[in-house]
């Protein structure tokens, strides 16, 4: 084999090696993108199913509210009439 034949196929097998790792990263870099898509869908719903039940929770707390002042106005206009 000649000095030649020898670079070209250093070169032909540093091209397959090449070709072979950008495929591998290109597979890995759609893995990522695909597990970063189903992550971000899982916290989406997580997300959504949390403001629900936070407006929930305000609602309740509102109504607690109210009838706590309306609690307070009448021991209050109780005490002023002792």
């Amino acid at each position: 084999m000649s000095l030649s034949e020898d670079k070209k196929d250093k070169r032909t097998k540093r091209a397959i090696a090449n070709e072979r790792l950008e495929a591998a990263l290109l597979r890995l870099e759609r893995a990522v993108a695909k597990t970063s898509e189903a992550e971000n869908s899982e916290y989406l719903e997580r997300i959504a199913v949390l403001v629900k039940e936070n407006n929930k929770l305000k609602n309740t707390n509102g109504i607690i509210e109210s009838r706590l002042n309306g609690a307070i106005k009448k021991l209050k206009n109780l005490l002023k009439e002792s």
